[in-house]
């Protein structure tokens, strides 16, 4: 999980939030080389949305989680074909490690897997990385991650299957329309069901 996103995404820091998107990316870059080189096949994601945003409707600074879909991006550096992921929400997880795993899905998760059939062959290892209130933004200059340079988290977007999922509202046991948050994200991820 890494929080930088959520905890400099209350922040009315403009210069902040973008430098946040920087430091993630390059991290992220980081820890997904490390996986290649032990060969795990590795999901990421977020929980919710919030650095996002740099302004509210009024003008204001945006400091909040927000209502945004989050990308989630498979990385399997052993795919020799092309692998398709279906649009979903955070509790598509869980099953969808377990299918990447072989793993048998308990009947209490009712989340559907967002992978395809592909064979990720045996003895595979996975990684789920949490870009904590990393959320869809507009491609503008209202939008942090888009203003700070990231040619990691853009070459996952632009080369990796890639799928949308809801994390917010009704999709994460909340009212409509409310915004996600980190417990709510979380506990819909490990539970493979909407909490």
């Amino acid at each position: 999980n890494f929080a930088n996103g959520d905890v400099i995404g209350h922040t009315a820091n403009r210069e902040a939030k973008i430098e946040c998107a920087n430091l993630v990316d390059q991290h992220l870059g980081r820890v997904l080389a490390a996986a290649k080189a032990a060969d795990y096949i590795t999901l990421v994601t977020a929980d919710h949305g919030n650095l996002e945003e740099l302004l509210s409707e009024d003008g204001t600074p945006h400091v909040a989680h927000t209502a945004n879909l989050v990308h989630c991006v498979l990385v399997d550096p052993c795919a020799n074909e092309k692998i398709t992921l279906q649009d979903g929400k955070l509790a598509d997880l869980a099953p969808t490690l377990l299918k990447l795993l072989k793993l048998n899905q308990p009947s209490s998760m009712d989340g559907k897997p967002l992978i395809d059939d592909h064979d990720y062959s045996d003895q595979r290892k996975v990684l789920l990385i949490i870009l904590d209130g990393w959320g869809i933004g507009k491609p503008d200059d209202s939008n942090p991650i888009y203003l700070a340079e990231t040619p990691v988290w853009d070459g996952l977007l632009k080369n990796a299957p890639t799928c949308r999922l809801e994390a917010s509202g009704e999709a994460v046991g909340l009212k409509a329309g409310k915004a996600g948050n980190s417990e709510a994200g979380h506990m819909n991820l490990g539970a493979g069901r909407v909490v």
